[in-house]
């Protein structure tokens, strides 16, 4: 058949339709199972780092501190970040991310270094932060307006060190709980109407980039091995 024969398919057997596609929300979580990814950046050099990250509850323990070093030591920055990232496919319009953290014990003790604790949430790498509290509530939001395409979601705990000489500064973010929901863009999300919504000269102020994403390690949640890993943490009853 030639081209110019072919039939089109009708505008009701589409499978991709602006109604469709403005109905896209990521999952509210917990659990962060695919196509959620853990992040567990890597050891940065002079330090030793501990990170337990759980999909299932949003709870993870995260730990920095100086490796043994002379007196002398030089200036040593370091950074750690764990937590979890989205990627994926989100319609055009305003879209508002949202996580609440329970937080458990939080440590910063700089022991004449430097060390700070914060929580974030990010949107394709930029967002919003809040120095840790330790045994609190906090909550973290992101109001942005996304083009239709691909976008990066990520949030967690982040903790900047660094030493010099005989500093030995040490850091610990535990948070018993986060929970994330998204509210996607409305029923209008057409592309003529959103274009039309979008406002001209948008603020360039979308936050602040506390970290490049583009060295994070992330690991992909396997829904098999966590169900297991679940199953194993449960006391038996004798």
């Amino acid at each position: 058949m030639s081209p110019k024969t072919q039939t089109q398919p009708s505008a009701a057997t589409t499978p991709t339709t602006d109604a469709a596609a403005a109905s896209v929300c990521i999952a509210s979580g917990p659990p962060f199972l695919a196509p959620w990814r853990v992040i567990n950046s890597p050891e940065p050099a002079g330090f030793w780092k501990a990170v337990k990250v759980n999909p299932w509850g949003g709870d993870w323990v995260m730990q920095l501190g100086a490796d043994p070093h002379p007196s002398n030591a030089p200036y040593t920055p370091g950074e750690l970040v764990a937590g979890f990232q989205w990627c994926g496919y989100l319609p055009m319009g305003f879209h508002t991310f949202v996580v609440r953290f329970a937080n458990g014990p939080i440590t910063a003790n700089a022991s004449g270094g430097q060390i700070s604790a914060s929580l974030f949430l990010h949107v394709d790498g930029i967002g919003t932060s809040q120095v840790a509290q330790r045994n609190c509530v906090q909550y973290l939001q992101v109001v942005r307006f996304l083009y239709a395409g691909t976008h990066t979601l990520s949030f967690g705990g982040l903790i900047k060190s660094a030493y010099q000489c005989a500093a030995s500064p040490y850091g610990e973010i535990i948070v018993g709980r986060s929970e994330f929901t998204h509210f996607p863009a409305g029923p209008y999300a057409a592309a003529g109407v959103q274009a039309a919504a979008a406002p001209e000269g948008m603020s360039e102020d979308l936050g602040e980039r506390l970290f490049d994403e583009e060295k994070l390690e992330t690991v992909e949640v396997s829904p098999r091995q966590e169900a297991q890993a679940r199953l194993d943490s449960l006391p038996v009853n004798v």
